[in-house]
C-alpha cells in the first residue's frame, strides 16, 4: 500500500499516483512555515503545479515533511478591476525534496493583497 505521500509524489512509488488533474501555474509565492517557533521562517518561491487538494512547489530553502506552512499565491485577476488579490492555502508538507516540496491543502481562501492599483 504506497504511503499517502505518494499521493502526490511525481511518479509516487509505482507511477503516476496522483488523483485529479494537476495545472502548471508557475506563479510567484511566499510562504510562512506556521510549526516554527518564533521568529517564524518566511521565505519566496514558485508553484510548480496545483489541484484540488494539493500544490507542489519550490522554495528559497530546503523543506521538511510534516511542515505545517501557509502559501500566499499572487493572483493575476483582479478584484472589480483594480485591487490585488492573493490565493492562501494553508496545509502540511506530504514529501519534500531539497527545496521542492508538495503540500495538502487543508484550508483555502482569497484575500485582498492591501491597496488598488493606481492608474499612472
Amino acid at each position: 500500500m504506497p504511503s499517502r505521500a505518494d499521493w502526490f509524489r511525481p511518479g509516487g512509488s509505482s507511477g503516476e499516483r496522483r488523483n485529479g488533474n494537476r495545472f502548471p501555474l508557475g506563479m510567484g509565492l511566499q510562504y510562512t512555515v506556521l510549526s516554527s517557533p518564533a521568529p517564524r521562517i518566511t521565505g519566496e518561491g514558485r508553484v510548480v503545479d496545483v489541484s484540488r487538494s494539493g500544490v507542489r512547489f519550490t522554495a528559497d530553502r530546503a523543506m521538511v515533511s510534516g511542515m505545517n506552512i501557509e502559501l500566499a499565491i499572487q493572483w493575476p485577476v483582479l478584484l472589480d478591476g483594480d485591487v490585488q488579490m492573493q490565493l492562501v492555502l494553508s496545509g502540511n508538507i506530504v514529501w519534500a525534496d531539497g527545496n521542492e516540496a508538495a503540500m495538502e491543502i487543508v484550508r483555502h481562501e482569497f484575500r485582498t493583497r492591501g491597496g488598488r492599483l493606481k492608474v499612472v
